[in-house]
Formats: C-alpha cells, structure tokens, sequence
C-alpha cells in the first residue's frame, strides 16, 4: 500500500516520472491495437471486434497529451546545474 502511495505521488510531483509512464502506457496500448488489428487481417477474429477501437484510441491519445504536457511543464535548468554537468 505505501509503494502505491509513493507512486501515486511521484506521478503527482514528477514531471519527467509522468512522462515516462505515460509514453510507457502509450506504447503498450498502440501495442495492443496493432495485435488486434493484425488478428483481425489474419481472419483470426471477426471484424465486428474492432468496433470498440476508437476507445483505446482515445486513451493513446491523452496519455500522449499528458506525455507532452509533462515535458513542457519541466523546470528550466539552471546555469549553475549546467556547468556542474560539463566537468
């Protein structure tokens, strides 16, 4: 429960932490489409079982969102930070 709870926070206060999971939920849903979609051109399932795609679409679609909005709501980095990272 605490692990959940750190997370849940982490996502919360982690701009780049959000980012990465988002992409990594992302990747694993347009994962799952292109599976779907492949069985359904294999003749594997019908093709009635890709009425319910726009759903997954949309979920890609404000994760993706949510991805870009992370990276734009990044703090500026500091001159100071930038010099200690050249030596």
């Amino acid at each position: 429960m605490f692990r959940l709870a750190k997370s849940v926070y982490r996502y919360a206060e982690d701009s780049g932490y959000r980012r990465r999971r988002s992409l990594l939920l992302a990747t694993i849903y347009l994962f799952s489409m292109a599976l779907g979609i492949s069985e359904v051109i294999r003749g594997n399932h019908p093709v009635w079982s890709l009425l319910f795609l726009p759903i997954p679409l949309w979920f890609v679609y404000h994760l993706l969102r949510t991805a870009k909005q992370a990276k734009e709501s990044a703090p500026p980095v500091r001159e100071a930070d930038k010099s200690s990272e050249t030596r």
